[in-house]
Parts: C-alpha cells; sequence; structure tokens
C-alpha cells in the first residue's frame, strides 16, 4: 500500500514464519511494486489526485513484525 494514499491493488496474505521478497521499480511517474512476483502496484502516479504531487523522494517503509529483514 502507499501509506495514506491507496491501498494494495492486490492483497498478500503474510505468515511470520515465511521470507518475502520484495521488488520495488519507480521511474517517475511510474511505480511497480512485487512481493513474491505478485503485483502488488503497477500505476501511474500523476493520474492518481492522491499521489500526483507527492511521492517525489522520500523513505520507503516495511512493516515489521519483530522477525528479521534483511535488504
Amino acid at each position: 500500500a502507499l501509506y495514506r494514499a491507496l491501498p494494495a491493488a492486490t492483497p498478500i496474505r503474510t505468515d511470520n514464519d515465511v521470507w518475502y521478497r520484495c521488488r520495488v521499480t519507480m521511474n517517475w511517474p511510474h511505480l511497480r511494486a512485487e512481493i513474491n512476483g505478485s503485483i502488488v502496484q503497477d500505476l501511474d502516479l500523476s493520474a492518481n489526485e492522491a499521489t500526483a504531487h507527492t511521492l517525489r523522494r522520500g523513505a520507503i517503509g516495511f512493516q515489521h513484525t519483530g522477525y528479521p529483514l534483511q535488504i
């Protein structure tokens, strides 16, 4: 999901003892995000009112449940 802007296009079920692979590609205005090969976002940010004038720079955050996170 894009926090405070858009929900995930495809919800992904997560389990605590499973490793997930995440790929995020950003080439303004196109954003594509995948988790384990499933597309969760694939959109033109400039075409959406909630994102057209934001998200030009900042941090990528991952929800952390206390299990290891490897980048």
